[in-house]
């Protein structure tokens, strides 16, 4: 749709492969030329041309697979997964095709987003099972995971960062 919530389509067919996991389609995001959405589909990651033809997995396995964004070159794939086995997300990355995924992160993490830089932002997590109560708060790390650092205060609550585009004025 446009930016007014005019011109509305939809891209895909509901009913198109059965069970409720396989019609829901959750975490759009464009490339960074708006060609190419990837999206995610009963727990593994779709790409499809942004005209909607050209549907694909690009990564279909055992794990819980979320949450995917494109890099600021549209080379590689940032996401979240459980895939660590350790019962959590975590951020990975993988090539633009679905190849060699790489972990970035060894806790807690989710809800990735990349700034206009390269470096990753995410939010962070922690649980204390005792009192069943958590802390959310968001960092920044570098595309290859490296120097991880907390962004805001994390006696607060915060998550689900982006980096906005800002004006060009």
């Amino acid at each position: 749709m446009n930016f007014d919530g005019g011109e509305l389509k939809q891209l895909t067919a509901p009913g198109t492969t059965t069970g409720p996991d396989l019609r829901s389609l959750q975490h759009p995001a464009f490339s960074p030329d708006g060609s190419t959405i990837v999206f995610t589909r009963a727990h593994t990651i779709w790409v499809m041309a942004s005209d909607e033809t050209g549907q694909r997995q690009l990564l279909t396995d055992g794990y819980f697979n979320s949450e995917p964004v494109f890099s600021p070159d549209g080379a590689e794939i940032v996401f979240t997964s459980n895939r660590g086995g350790k019962d959590r997300s975590e951020i990975y990355m993988m090539d633009v095709d679905g190849d060699q995924v790489r972990s970035l992160t060894d806790d807690a993490m989710g809800h990735p987003s990349f700034a206009p830089d390269g470096t990753i932002l995410f939010t962070r997590f922690t649980r204390d099972l005792a009192t069943a109560t958590g802390k959310a708060w968001v960092w920044v790390m570098n595309s290859d995971g490296s120097n991880p650092r907390s962004l805001t205060d994390p006696n607060r609550t915060a998550q689900h960062p982006s980096w906005g585009r800002g004006t060009d004025s």
